[in-house]
């Protein structure tokens, strides 16, 4: 190789390697293990630091019941070991007139030194729990909610007996009034049901990164005719049926790069010096 080339590739590896980023680290987490069973609309994180809060949940004959309880079923793990969540409940179920995006959970995390932001959490929905879900965020603390089109699902979708669901699938609505206008996930299934490892990325996304003021909700999709409940796809009665969440995870890449990488680069720019000095000489 000429001397030149070699300067040029000793050059290019040090500045990818001052421009390479992190890999995905936990922001903030939630998994509730951390928390005394007992009635809590607002649990603290487990890992980092941010805010959760029921939504909603008085809307009917009220107060919120939401607690920390446990649940036997399929984790991220997928085992059958019972272990601590998060329920969102009701005094009297979940109220089916209450308008789209109106009852759930709301996360609020500060993702300041981070970019490439992705969440992903697992949610039991009961056999009479509301079976349509959206995942909102946003970027201005609660101003504004916009409808986050990236979900996917990465682990399992299954019932508390380990039984496959009948059917779990993302799909996007334009023309029913009744439910949200964007991308939601609709499930039915014969029995209380897991689905673990929804996730929503917005690594493409800038404005959430490095904010102070990002959020994400995890809420109702429809309403009226069309909020129906998971076991029977009939509507929803009022009466009964919740979600629980477990392992609700920020991730993000840092914006910063590593006091490493910064030697790295430091080191090949000295090799590189070196190098075009000892050439000069020549």
């Amino acid at each position: 190789m000429k001397p030149v080339s070699i300067s040029m590739a000793i050059l290019g590896l040090s500045l990818l390697t001052l421009s390479g980023v992190n890999a995905q680290s936990t922001i903030t987490e939630w998994t509730f293990d951390n928390l005394t069973v007992a009635t809590n609309s607002s649990p603290s994180p487990s890992i980092g630091s941010g805010t959760a809060a029921s939504l909603g949940m008085g809307l009917i004959n009220g107060p919120d019941k939401s607690d920390i309880t446990t649940a036997q079923g399929f984790d991220t793990n997928n085992t059958s070991t019972t272990n601590q969540v998060w329920r969102l409940r009701g005094n009297n179920g979940w109220n089916s007139t209450e308008p789209i995006g109106s009852q759930g959970a709301q996360f609020f995390i500060n993702t300041t030194g981070f970019i490439s932001i992705n969440l992903s959490f697992d949610i039991l929905i009961t056999a009479q729990g509301e079976a349509n879900f959206q995942v909102d965020f946003t970027t201005n603390g609660g101003s504004t909610w916009l409808n986050g089109s990236g979900l996917s699902i990465t682990g399992t979708a299954e019932t508390t007996n380990g039984t496959s669901m009948i059917a779990d699938y993302i799909t996007n609505n334009s023309a029913n009034p009744n439910i949200v206008n964007g991308t939601y996930i609709h499930t039915d299934a014969t029995n209380d049901s897991w689905i673990d490892g929804v996730t929503l990325s917005l690594t493409n996304l800038p404005s959430v990164n490095n904010n102070a003021n990002f959020g994400f909700e995890i809420v109702d999709a429809a309403t009226g005719s069309s909020d129906v409940a998971l076991k029977t796809n009939a509507l929803l009665n009022n009466t009964s049926g919740n979600w629980r969440f477990d392992n609700v995870t920020v991730t993000g890449t840092s914006s910063v790069p590593e006091p490493s990488t910064y030697a790295l680069f430091v080191g090949g720019t000295v090799i590189l010096a070196g190098f075009l000095h000892r050439r000069k000489k020549a």
